[in-house]
């Protein structure tokens, strides 16, 4: 028994050791995951104090010699004399992850404590496992393959756009992409632009065909045949074929950058609240690397949990350390907000400040900054909503009844029916620059 109890005594304090450090790793940070850590940690730790207490009687029974029995003489002969008795007694219980029975050592007077302790271990081991696996089903990086769409144009292009690429023309673009968080390489896009370049102008084509026989109007019939020489008629619409690619290369061409600014305006929205929260992990003493996994993985933030990502990809991937991923993640930045929070935070850590103290006042002035554009915000919604009832509802009235008077009085050749289609035209352009304007505000601002 004392070699065999010892060996099980040592794997078993080994395995303990493991777990707790597997519970101060783990990155719970609200009061639920903290209790679950603490009530982990105090059962193992309960373990390990019993299974020293059992070394010491332990030691003491094992021989290096096997000693010879001892013998005492009883009733005119000589038996051997009883053991003396042992406080010791083995344990054996189902292992928590299911791989087989554990067996260990300890005091008799220990042994009700001891399997009390190994239930709460494995209780509080259940929730914590059922809390990861809900975890594990938001990783922090996905890998996604190309659409078809983009490998079309990368087996038409690639090779012309990764020379156009190294171009100083195209440096603009690439630091666009990596701030917008596109997930697509320079040269890529470039394929992607050129083939729909190539596209549109095949469509511009058909568009310049038709309208080189046929006439759009505002009245029925909607379509008008042209009657004019055709020759004529082709000086005046031959400049959609070189239009309408010119066209499609300026909107791609500036796209990243739009979509870079809308980004970064998400990002503000929810960076006030992001700041309280990593001040509330940092206050609960987490390594401050862990701070950005937990808000990533917490799903709450999908906008700036793009940010983070690339973030936590500089340390995990490529091997920087926090304060150097801390800085390169804010020059790729979308927000200049956010960036100043990232290289805030790197000056504290290079500094060895309090990083709790500084995500505090920080997060105090962001909500400060929010309120105030909440406040702008409501009062160009009032200051628009009375442009709104003054331009769309009183003028088109007061217009209709402008134009009939005129129609009456014979001051115009246009027809009744055209002025009516004009006004709703009028009105419905209006609503639509109205809704795509509220639009805008409110996504800035939601």
């Amino acid at each position: 028994m004392s070699f065999d109890a010892l060996k099980d005594n040592i794997q078993r304090e080994k395995e303990i050791v493991s777990k707790l450090k597997e519970v101060f790793d783990m990155p719970g940070v609200n009061e639920r995951d903290l209790n679950k850590k603490k009530e982990l940690a105090k059962s193992l730790m309960g373990q390990l104090v019993i299974i020293n207490d059992s070394f010491p009687e332990i030691l003491e029974n094992i021989k290096m010699v096997k000693e010879l029995p001892k013998l005492e003489f009883v009733e005119d002969k000589w038996e051997k004399k009883p053991q003396k008795e042992t406080n010791l007694v083995s344990v054996s219980y189902g292992s928590d992850d299911g791989s087989g029975k554990t067996n260990i050592t300890i005091k008799k007077r220990d042994k009700d404590r001891l399997l009390k302790e190994v239930n709460i271990e494995s209780s509080s081991l259940k929730k914590i496992k059922k809390y990861t696996r809900v975890e594990d089903e938001k990783p922090v990086m996905q890998f996604k393959k190309p659409s078809k769409y983009i490998s079309i144009a990368n087996r038409l292009f690639l090779k012309q756009s990764i020379n156009l690429s190294k171009s100083d023309f195209f440096i603009s673009l690439r630091k666009e992409i990596k701030r917008s968080n596109m997930q697509i390489m320079l040269s890529s896009y470039l394929s992607v632009i050129f083939f729909t370049m190539l596209l549109s102008f095949f469509a511009s084509v058909l568009i310049m065909i038709f309208f080189l026989f046929f006439n759009l109007s505002v009245l029925s019939p909607f379509i008008l045949v042209v009657s004019e020489n055709i020759f004529m008629r082709f000086l005046k619409v031959f400049w959609i074929i070189f239009a309408v690619p010119i066209i499609t290369f300026l909107l791609m061409y500036y796209y990243p950058g739009t979509e870079a600014k809308s980004l970064g305006k998400r990002v503000e929205n929810e960076l006030p609240f992001v700041t309280i929260h990593m001040a509330s992990i940092a206050g609960s003493g987490i390594v401050p690397s862990q701070i950005f996994r937990v808000i990533v993985m917490s799903g709450e933030y999908p906008h700036v949990s793009k940010e983070l990502t690339r973030l936590i990809n500089q340390i995990n991937v490529y091997g920087y350390d926090l304060s150097t991923a801390l800085r390169n993640s804010a020059a790729a930045s979308s927000s200049e907000k956010f960036a100043e929070l990232l290289n805030g935070m790197s000056a504290t850590i290079n500094s060895g400040g309090d990083l709790s103290d500084f995500l505090k006042k920080k997060a105090e002035s962001l909500v400060f900054e929010y309120n105030l554009n909440r406040q702008k915000y409501n009062k160009v919604a009032e200051t628009f909503m009375n442009v709104y009832i003054s331009t769309v509802i009183a003028a088109p009235m007061i217009l209709m009844l402008m134009m009939i008077m005129i129609k009456m009085t014979g001051f115009t050749d246009l027809s009744l029916d055209f002025l009516t289609v004009v006004i709703i035209s009028s009105v419905v352009l209006i609503n639509l620059v109205f809704l795509v304007f509220l639009h805008i505000k409110q996504e800035g601002m939601s």
